[in-house]
């Protein structure tokens, strides 16, 4: 979830009542990058990182990420954001 002066979105996980929109998304053999636009006054760039290389079969076998999340104004003004991301809520 992600909460832009007090409205709560959805951006990943079970959809809410406000969804962000995505915009863009690229894709290379270690990357995911996503752009978002929540509510047209933030955009998120989210990028899913998976630390692989070709001769680490170790590294190939496990199913992990890192996320790097990036938070800009569209509208040239200040906004409050708070981002709530994990993988085992319940």
């Amino acid at each position: 979830m992600i909460r832009v002066d007090g409205e709560v979105y959805t951006w990943m996980g079970i959809p809410g009542s406000r969804l962000v929109t995505q915009t863009s998304y690229q894709y290379t053999s270690t990357k995911s990058i996503f752009t978002m636009d929540v509510g047209g006054v933030v955009e998120m760039n989210i990028t899913f990182l998976s630390p692989v290389t070709p001769d680490d079969l170790k590294r190939q076998s496990l199913s992990f990420s890192y996320l790097h999340v990036d938070v800009s104004s569209t509208d040239g003004k200040s906004h409050n954001v708070q981002l709530y991301s994990d993988i085992s809520a319940g």
